[in-house]
């Protein structure tokens, strides 16, 4: 015998099941809609505004220290390398996707900083560096490999508001490396070496 026949079930059983039922679709469907995510992953994932997926780092750096993005620095950069970077190769380490981002770490300045970069092109490109969030400088590489070392100043102000220094770089003239290849991917530059040291 069946664990209960049809003609005794109860209409109104019936409905509030229905409803109960439709209700926890239209929850599913909410959620889905509009996803409780934090800001990092809403941007990468789901509104698409940055090719730069934040990532937790050690963030350890020693004011003044050179590091090499060259595979001999391989270590001390992914200490201090957030997003927007392929790993170190032989001719430095390639960014992807239209932004990148360094994250170091340090007892507060006492006065302005200064951040050291070298980069190295295929093709021109031009960067645009913010330090927490704020622009601090462009710089245009002319391509052919050529080297180019620029240094940005970071007011004491600016490097005060977080417990990190975050330096971010932007490529307006990153390139798709193929047709086929999605904009998270696009290329730009290589970074060499970094420093930042008191101004």
């Amino acid at each position: 015998m069946p664990w209960f026949e049809p003609r005794r079930w109860p209409c109104w059983l019936t409905y509030a099941l229905t409803v109960g039922i439709a209700g926890f679709e239209m929850m599913v469907l909410a959620r889905a809609l509009s996803p409780d995510a934090d800001a990092a992953y809403r941007a990468y994932f789901i509104d698409r505004t940055t090719t730069c997926l934040d990532k937790p780092i050690p963030e350890t750096y020693r004011l003044g220290t050179t590091v090499s993005f060259l595979p001999d620095g391989r270590r001390a950069a992914a200490e201090i390398r957030v997003c927007g970077w392929s790993n170190p190769v032989g001719n430095g380490t390639h960014s992807i996707g239209q932004s990148s981002r360094l994250r170091v770490k340090f007892d507060k300045p006492p006065n302005d900083l200064a951040v050291f970069v070298k980069f190295t092109s295929s093709r021109p490109q031009r960067v645009v560096l913010s330090a927490n969030g704020r622009v601090i400088g462009h710089m245009s590489l002319p391509g052919s490999e050529v080297e180019v070392e620029a240094r940005f100043v970071v007011s004491r102000e600016v490097a005060g508001l977080q417990e990190s220094l975050e330096i971010e770089f932007e490529y307006p003239d990153a390139f798709l490396p193929n047709p086929r290849t999605s904009d998270t991917h696009r290329r730009a530059v290589r970074l060499l070496e970094f420093r930042v040291e008191p101004s």
